[in-house]
């Protein structure tokens, strides 16, 4: 029986449905000694009887077959470069972990991989916070109950994502071999979590820029006499910004996080607190990246395109999958990498400029 939540070190034992009668009677059957010798020394990685069984596999399966299964190989090895267009930027991630860190880990995992425009090309603050000509605000949510309302369910379709992802990672490393290392079953499961190690090699210094503390300060639910309702025109009395939180205010007029900040209770606050009940940002106001930031991205933009390539490297050598496999499985990582991008595009078009674009 596979071992789907922690994964099944023993090949050959669980196939994809297609291929799987016949490779198993394949396996079982004229492969049996080969088969037997392998399941004497399955704990051993470095074991040649892996890689002897199949050989004999591959021997006994009919060439229709084998063309089908390198198909299969071509459309997972494009996957990682698939899902690098549908996911969120680095930069964008990044800016809402200012905010939200536990959520942004999440939908890292989740969307397991970054967009890469070019490399080394880092969007600014103001790329990402400015409102286009056309676009229109997100209303804030007045009522507390209803932002635990939409909290929840962000968590939820988060954490479904998530779920997708590591099931799926570990499903394909149990039912297939990889042609490079016969023997170990976890690369996909290695691939899916990278991106999130990735994610927090960023993430965590960047939470001592002044650009997150900037966010973070503006940080807290909105009052219900300051709700963006999306402006009218320039002269709308709704458009002014959305001051910050009184505790932060200091006598001389200028804002600054108190130690309550700090608190366990306040973190929970801002992270359970939907973008839609937090304030927007004014562009103007905002910190540009410092220069150790702006490495730091270079870095993170260099690891996230080795991932691809990894990613590549490893799905393309993936065996005894059908084309028909392999579109399912793709089709389950870009539904998982949809989601993640969704609740991305709330949160930040919730974090926008009140600014009307000028020219």
């Amino acid at each position: 029986m596979s071992q789907l939540a922690i994964g099944n070190p023993v090949r050959f034992q669980d196939w994809f449905s297609t291929f799987g009668p016949r490779l198993q009677n394949i396996s079982t059957g004229v492969c049996n000694e080969t088969l037997n010798a392998y399941l004497a020394d399955y704990r051993n990685l470095n074991t040649r009887t892996c890689d002897l069984h199949l050989d004999c596999i591959l021997t006994e399966t009919s060439e229709s077959t084998k063309a089908k299964i390198a198909s299969a190989a071509i459309f997972l090895g494009i996957l990682p470069s698939m899902l690098s267009m549908m996911g969120p930027s680095m930069t964008q991630l990044t800016l809402l972990s200012a905010r939200r860190p536990l959520l942004a880990i999440l939908i890292a995992l989740g969307s397991t991989a970054f967009c890469l425009d070019r490399l080394f090309h880092i969007e600014t603050p103001a790329d990402i916070l400015s409102m286009v000509q056309g676009e229109r605000f997100i209303p804030r949510i007045r009522s507390s109950r209803w932002g635990i309302v939409v909290s929840i369910l962000e968590y939820l379709s988060i954490g479904a994502a998530v779920f997708n992802v590591i099931n799926l990672a570990v499903r394909v490393g149990d039912y297939t071999v990889m042609s490079f290392q016969c023997n170990i079953w976890f690369f996909p499961l290695i691939w899916v979590h990278s991106v999130t190690f990735i994610f927090l090699l960023v993430a965590i210094p960047f939470q001592f820029s002044a650009i997150a503390k900037h966010i973070r300060n503006r940080t807290g639910p909105t009052p219900p006499d300051h709700v963006d309702a999306g402006p009218e025109g320039p002269d709308d009395t709704q458009w002014t910004p959305l001051p910050p939180r009184a505790e932060w205010a200091s006598p001389s007029g200028t804002f600054s996080r108190q130690n309550s900040g700090t608190s366990v209770s306040k973190f929970m606050l801002r992270e359970l607190t939907p973008g839609l009940r937090h304030p927007s940002l004014k562009v103007a106001e905002v910190p540009q990246f410092e220069p150790w930031v702006a490495v730091l991205f270079g870095v993170g933009s260099f690891l996230a395109a080795f991932h691809i390539i990894l990613g590549t490297g490893w799905f393309s050598s993936i065996l005894f999958l059908s084309p028909g496999d392999a579109i399912r499985v793709i089709m389950r990582f870009f539904a998982s990498s949809v989601v993640c991008r969704l609740v991305v595009m709330v949160e930040l078009a919730s974090m926008k400029s009140q600014e009307m674009p000028r020219g």
